[in-house]
């Protein structure tokens, strides 16, 4: 099987095991497929049917297929022909078709960090490219919803906005928040937020940025409260406790926030765990809610998983009939 210089070295570019394996054994396959090249699309290969018959095998009969597709196909020609017994995982794949796809965008993107009144305009959903991520989902992307930011444009010490543009329209592709922390779990301050993207697949380029400049961020890409305490940094995993004071915090309204809801008015600090009195800003209305929606703010409820009468071996809650609140306190 032949492969174009423009394929192998994509795939050479691509820190994956999925790459390396077919780089290692493509040259001794026959399968029912040949000449691959890159397709008209980031998502697509190209290749010429083992059945046609061309002049100019690069260019004539070419058909193309998905590159999550075309991989699952080589591994199954690999594993036929050459008796081997490689499995590929749905994550495994999941993360080298988006770097195929950041491997195959060239020099089309730009990053810039941004801060006060400018990372506020970023936040208007006018200037979103299209697409099915999560960017265009944003609940904070409105011109009502604009106004709640001021908490960040007026904390330029602490807080700046990563966002990634496209080099020819100019339009926003993805965006992040970055936060430089007082108390942080890894060995840096600087924490990169839930990122929005207008298509999946760009999560990788805000994923390779973190690496690169030595951010630490989200493991899951979400507003999950107890995976909100799940991190990476230069390919470690971190747990626990983000804090950050603010310079200012007393403003009419306030944003949604995804990592850092639990907020202590009094002394302008947030951080991604409960605490009693906590004005948790998880509302799209400006205003935060005075009590965790699940507990009341007594950060305990009744345990689930036992009754009265059969408590003594309850792994839950040791028998005291109580659990922390799962939804605000993780301590």
């Amino acid at each position: 099987m032949e492969f174009s210089e423009l394929i192998i070295n994509k795939l050479r570019a691509i820190d994956s095991k999925i790459a390396k394996t077919i780089l290692e054994n493509y040259e001794d396959l026959s399968g029912t497929f040949d000449y691959v090249n890159v397709g008209s699309r980031k998502d697509l290969v190209s290749f010429l049917p083992a059945n046609k018959d061309s002049d100019d095998e690069w260019t004539d009969f070419r058909n193309e297929i998905k590159i999550g597709r075309f991989v699952r196909q080589i591994i199954g020609f690999i594993n036929d022909e050459l008796d081997e017994d490689i499995n590929i995982k749905d994550k495994e794949l999941e993360d080298f078709v988006n770097k195929y796809k950041v491997a195959s965008s060239g020099d089309n993107y730009k990053f810039k960090i941004v801060e006060g009144e400018e990372l506020r305009a970023w936040y208007l959903g006018d200037d979103y490219a299209e697409g099915d991520g999560s960017l265009n989902d944003s609940c904070m992307r409105g011109e009502e919803e604009n106004e709640f930011l001021t908490i960040y444009a007026k904390n330029k010490s602490k807080i700046k906005l990563l966002i990634l543009k496209d080099r020819k329209s100019d339009e926003l592709l993805g965006r992040a928040l970055l936060w430089e922390l007082d108390k942080s779990p890894s060995p840096t301050k600087t924490f990169m937020d839930r990122i929005y993207v207008s298509e999946e697949y760009l999560f990788e380029l805000f994923r390779q940025k973190a690496e690169a400049e030595g951010w630490m961020y989200k493991s899951a890409q979400s507003n999950d409260l107890e995976r909100g305490q799940e991190f990476l940094h230069l390919g470690k995993k971190y747990r626990g406790k983000i804090k950050i004071k603010l310079d200012r915090f007393t403003f009419d309204t306030y944003p949604y926030l995804d990592s850092l809801p639990f907020f202590n008015k009094d002394n302008g600090t947030l951080q991604n765990r409960g605490f009693k009195n906590a004005l948790v800003l998880r509302s799209v209305e400006g205003d935060g809610n005075d009590k965790c929606c699940c507990c009341g703010g007594s950060f305990i409820f009744e345990c689930n998983y036992c009754s009265e009468g059969n408590r003594s071996g309850c792994p839950h809650c040791n028998g005291t009939g109580e659990q922390n609140c799962g939804e605000c306190n993780f301590n």
